[in-house]
């Protein structure tokens, strides 16, 4: 079975690299409200004006929250980005879905890197022949594959700015 362009992007190309998104943010929102937090019951400005300290409380326990689910997400969660080597910018997933009859036309346009031709086909809102591309914003790389009943059709084809029609 070929493997799925989502799974397989980043060995599919030597230019194409996985970009993990770093914690950092997280972790300084996690540490400034545990700071707060420790002021609440330390510091005798809290200690003196109730108000004030539960504003301080409700606060620092809302940052506390957001920093450890953004630590949890960068860690655990799908936080990574196929981006380019050269440039490192990042690569954007769409999806077209095209008739089934439409298949070998699909195909062969993939094939080439003619993707003006996918322009030209109507699209169908059942998506029995699609085409998954990853595409920089700047055009300068381009992955397809072809995809019928959510099945690879082919392998993941890879072009350079200039190689392909867009």
């Amino acid at each position: 079975m070929k493997n799925m362009i989502d799974d397989a992007i980043y060995s599919a190309s030597p230019e194409i690299a996985c970009r993990r998104y770093n914690p950092s943010l997280g972790i300084v929102l996690t540490a400034g409200s545990i700071a707060l937090l420790w002021a609440n019951s330390h510091v005798s400005l809290f200690t003196e004006n109730d108000m004030l300290s539960q504003w301080n409380l409700l606060i620092s326990s809302c940052i506390l929250c957001t920093g450890i689910v953004m630590i949890c997400y960068r860690l655990f969660g799908d936080s990574s980005a196929p981006v380019e080597k050269r440039s490192r910018e990042r690569l954007y997933r769409s999806e077209y879905s095209f008739e089934a009859h439409d298949l070998p036309k699909v195909q062969s346009a993939i094939e080439c890197g003619n993707f003006a031709v996918l322009q030209n086909l109507p699209r169908s809102y059942q998506p029995a022949a699609q085409v998954i591309c990853y595409r920089t914003d700047s055009g300068s790389l381009i992955a397809a594959q072809v995809l019928m009943n959510r099945q690879p059709t082919g392998e993941i084809k890879v072009f350079r700015a200039g190689e392909y029609d867009f």
